[in-house]
């Protein structure tokens, strides 16, 4: 008896060590080791691309004097901001890579056009060396971190889309990839994504995304205020034209007053309706620039939103498969455990009887032998 505990032991620790529960399957693949290079080096290449035109963005506006290039300045970085964190912030690494790819030959495209040569004025090449920079850098990544062998095809692939969706302005508006690399790989678009990896994955992703876009939201609102300040004429050239007019108009009240006192109420209902219209201008303008920008902040917060609602769809999708997985094992776990159950009481009481009534047997039949023989 006191080795048949040991046996049952035995049968239990077995019957703990090869539970299903302790092994469910959460269903969610991690994505492979050249997926996630792919994702990390197309996000962080995505921000140099935003950091040199920022850059090179700023210079042009210190250097230039004209309202026009200023403009087409903060439009460029603006609109490349935007442009930019939608290509390279994708749960896809691969699309998100060759989008990134596209925009940046799109860019340098639209430079090297015609009207792109009429941007910029002076500083034309400003722009224009820190465009190639950009190409010239995510094209290196891409020809490096996508398959061997098929360098030249994805090259052809992302001049060929460039081309068929060209940006005509600084508004640079972008055709995504996706569905032009479904056609031209013969891909199935249910097959397009199959994994988004792993949900530590998923959720280190989604708070690099929020912590990129949060911090890039402020450049746009601020750039965005900035567009529509010089568009309302409420630039710092403005400014010192109006404070200039009311420095005048001041002196010449205190000419008044010095040397007519009692002018100096007739002169100062001048100076009322000569300086109204200037801040009723001011003050029309001044709510318009907030007007739009209160537009523009509802219009960020939407896209903020909606990229957020994909991604926790994601993340949800991701948990419900998670469970499902998860109560599909219960009934195998619980036929598992009914069968240990019933083995170990096999082996605790019924082994144990079964020798002792065999035993027995021989025993007794032994037993009647000897009788028999004496």
């Amino acid at each position: 008896m006191k080795y048949v505990k040991y046996i049952a032991l035995i049968f239990i620790g077995f019957c703990i060590y090869s539970c299903s529960l302790l092994k469910i399957d959460t269903g969610t693949k991690p994505l492979p080791k050249r997926y996630l290079n792919i994702r990390i080096a197309t996000q962080e290449y995505g921000n140099l691309m935003l950091d040199r035109i920022e850059y090179a963005s700023d210079s042009i506006i210190k250097l230039t004097e004209n309202r026009k290039t200023e403009l087409e300045a903060l439009q460029w970085k603006l609109n490349a901001s935007i442009g930019i964190s939608r290509v390279a912030y994708q749960i896809s690494p691969e699309l998100a890579l060759l989008d990134t790819w596209a925009y940046a030959i799109e860019m340098e495209n639209l430079i090297n056009s015609s009207d792109g040569k009429k941007l910029f004025g002076n500083y034309y090449q400003v722009a224009k060396d820190a465009i190639v920079l950009n190409r010239k850098g995510i094209e290196e990544i891409a020809l490096k971190q996508l398959p061997k062998r098929k360098e030249q095809k994805y090259l052809d692939f992302v001049k060929k889309h460039a081309k068929n969706f060209p940006m005509k302005s600084l508004k640079m508006n972008h055709e995504p990839v996706r569905e032009s690399f479904l056609t031209y790989t013969n891909t199935p678009d249910s097959l397009a994504v199959q994994s988004v990896g792993s949900l530590a994955e998923v959720v280190a992703d989604f708070s690099t995304t929020v912590a990129f876009t949060t911090n890039n939201t402020k450049k746009q609102f601020l750039w965005e205020s900035q567009i529509l300040a010089k568009e309302n004429g409420l630039d710092t050239l403005n400014f010192n034209r109006v404070a200039d007019s009311l420095n005048l108009r001041m002196m010449e009240l205190i000419a008044v007053a010095e040397e007519s006192p009692e002018l100096l109420g007739e002169a100062i209902e001048n100076f009322q309706q000569e300086t109204k219209p200037i801040f009723d201008n001011i003050n029309r303008q001044i709510e318009t620039v907030f007007d739009d920008i209160e537009k523009e902040r509802i219009a960020i917060d939407s896209i903020i939103s909606r990229e957020r609602r994909i991604i926790m769809n994601d993340i949800n999708g991701l948990s419900e498969t998670v469970v499902d997985k998860a109560l599909s094992h219960v009934d195998k776990i619980i036929r598992d455990i009914l069968f240990y159950v019933v083995l170990i009481l096999f082996v605790i009481f019924f082994i144990p009887f079964t020798l002792g009534f065999f035993a027995g047997r021989i025993f007794t039949r032994n037993k009647k032998k000897k009788n028999l023989d004496s």
